[in-house]
C-alpha cells in the first residue's frame, strides 16, 4: 500500500540527529515482528552475551543494560547495529524516531515528537528535506504492517454529542493553526485567545450544530479574537487551591512514568515502588515542602521555591515563544492533540488536554528553575518541560485513563484551565 506522506507544514521547525543518545538512553523501543526475526538472524544474542530483547508489559522491546540504556548502545554513542551493518539493519521504532506515521484518508501524515532534545532546538535540516526517507518508511509499513494503515472512519468525533467529515476538521485546525502561528501577537495572547474560543465550544449546545455551522461558528470567534484581546478585560482570578491541586495531580501523572529499570522489577520490589509512588503522589497533592521526586528527572526543589520562580521577561522570551508556537502548531494543526495520536479522544477533549498540558508546561519549567536556585524561567527550563510533557502525552496510560478526562471535566467549568495557565505563564506580559 503506496500512500503519500504529508510533512507538517511548521514554520521554522527542522531537524537532524546529532547524536545526543537520549532516546537510546531513556526511551523503552518497542520491537514488531520482522524487528525480532532480523535480531535473531543477525545473530545478537550471542554476540553481546546478554538478550537482545525481552518481554516488556507492553510488548517485545530492546533490552537495556542497567543504568545505561540500550544493549545496542556504544560507549562513544553510536548504536552498534547500525555501525555494524548499517541504518537499514535497525528497528523500526529507532529508525522512525522522532517522527510518527498516521493514516488520514488516502495519505499519510507525519506527526513530530517534541522529546527529542533537537526538536525542541529546531536544530537541523528542514523537515521537507526527510521526505524521501519517511516516504520509504510509511511504504514499508503499508506492505509489511497494513493494519496499521486501516481505513479511518469517515465520521471524526468533535465531542461526544457531535460528529464532523475530515474536510470541516481540516478547516477547524486551519483556522487554529493560523491564529497560534500569528507571530504578530505575543504568545499570550494567541494562549489566551485558544483558551477563550475552547472555552466557547466547551458551553455550546452541539445539538445545534453540524459541520459546517461549527467551522462557520469557530471562524467567526477567532475573527473577534484580536478586537477583543485590544480591548482587554476583567482580569483573571488566581486559580483556586482545588484547581492548584488537580494541576499538581496531571504533573505527576506526566512525571512518573516507568522506566526500563522499574518494568522488570520482581514482585516484592514491584510492591514496594507501587507504593513509593501512592505516597509522592500523596505529597505531591498537598503542595508542601520538597517536591517528590518522579521518573523524569533527579531535581531536588520545594514547591516554596517552585511558586517564587518567575517568567521570561518579553524582551527574552523570543525563543520560547517561537518554541511554544512550535509545539502548539504541532498538537493542534498537525491532528497531534486528539483522535488516534490522543487515547481517540474527540477533538474537543483533546484540545482542552493540550491546554492543561500548557500549564504543566509551565510548572514543570519552574521546577527546573528552582531546582537550579534560579527565579527566573530560561527557555532551557521551558524546552526541558515540555520533553517531559510530550514523552508522555498520548503514550502514558494513566493520561487517557477515566480519572484524566473527569480532571478535565472539572478544570473546564470556573475558567479553571484559564487561570492555570495565567498563573503559570512561561512568559510575563510586562
Amino acid at each position: 500500500m503506496k500512500l503519500p506522506v504529508i510533512i507538517p507544514e511548521i514554520r521554522s521547525q527542522a531537524w537532524s540527529c546529532h547524536g545526543c543518545t537520549k532516546c537510546c538512553r531513556e526511551l523503552i523501543v518497542h520491537l514488531t515482528r520482522d524487528d525480532q526475526k532480523r535480531i535473531d538472524q543477525q545473530q545478537w544474542r550471542s554476540k553481546l552475551g546478554v538478550a537482545p530483547y525481552v518481554k516488556h508489559p507492553t510488548g517485545i522491546v530492546l533490552n537495556h543494560n542497567p543504568g545505561q540504556g540500550c544493549v545496542f548502545l556504544l560507549p562513544d554513542g553510536k548504536c552498534r547495529i547500525h555501525a555494524e551493518l548499517g541504518m537499514d539493519a535497525k528497528p523500526f521504532a529507532c529508525k522512525i524516531y522522532p517522527f510518527t506515521l498516521e493514516r488520514e484518508g488516502d495519505a499519510v501524515r507525519v506527526g513530530l515528537r517534541f522529546d527529542c532534545p533537537t526538536v525542541t532546538k529546531s536544530d537541523g535540516n528542514p523537515l521537507p528535506s526527510h521526505r524521501r526517507e519517511l516516504q520509504a518508511l510509511s511504504d514499508k509499513i503499508g506492505k509489511d504492517l497494513p493494519a496499521l494503515y486501516r481505513p479511518d472512519p469517515e465520521a471524526i468525533a468533535f465531542s461526544a454529542a457531535l460528529s464532523i467529515d475530515r474536510g470541516t476538521l481540516d478547516r477547524i485546525v486551519g483556522r487554529f493553526d493560523k491564529w497560534i502561528g500569528d507571530n504578530r501577537r505575543s504568545i499570550n495572547d494567541r494562549i489566551s485567545g485558544l483558551v477563550s474560543v475552547v472555552s466557547i465550544l466547551n458551553n455550546a449546545d452541539a445539538q445545534k450544530f453540524d459541520g459546517p455551522r461549527l467551522a462557520e461558528l469557530i471562524d467567526m470567534l477567532v475573527n473577534d479574537l484580536p478586537a477583543g484581546a485590544a480591548d482587554g478585560g476583567a482580569p483573571i482570578l488566581e486559580p483556586s487551591r482545588s484547581q492548584l491541586k488537580l494541576l499538581r495531580q496531571a504533573a505527576f501523572a506526566y512525571g512518573s512514568f516507568i522506566r526500563f529499570d522499574e518494568s522488570r522489577m520482581g514482585l516484592w520490589k514491584s510492591m514496594r515502588f507501587r507504593l513509593a509512588q501512592l505516597r509522592h503522589a500523596r505529597n505531591m497533592t498537598a503542595g508542601s515542602g520538597r517536591i517528590p521526586s518522579l521518573a523524569c528527572d533527579d531535581i531536588v526543589a520545594t514547591f516554596e521555591n517552585l511558586r517564587a520562580v518567575r517568567p521570561i521577561a518579553p524582551e527574552n522570551s523570543r525563543d520560547a515563544d517561537e518554541l511554544l508556537t512550535r509545539y502548539l502548531q504541532a498538537r493542534i494543526a498537525n491532528r497531534g492533540a486528539f483522535g488516534r495520536h490522543y487515547y481517540g479522544w474527540p477533538v474537543l477533549a483533546g484540545l482542552n488536554a493540550t491546554l492543561l498540558a500548557l500549564a504543566v508546561i509551565g510548572w514543570f519549567a519552574r521546577r527546573s528553575a528552582a531546582g537550579a536556585g534560579r527565579d527566573r524561567l530560561s527557555t532551557q527550563d521551558v524546552r526541558d518541560a515540555l520533553m517531559i510533557v510530550d514523552r508522555s502525552a498520548g503514550r502514558s496510560p494513566e493520561l487517557g485513563a477515566r480519572s484524566s478526562r473527569l480532571r478535565l471535566r472539572y478544570l473546564t467549568q470556573e475558567n479553571g484551565l484559564q487561570r492555570l495557565i495565567a498563573h503559570h505563564a512561561i512568559v510575563s506580559d510586562a
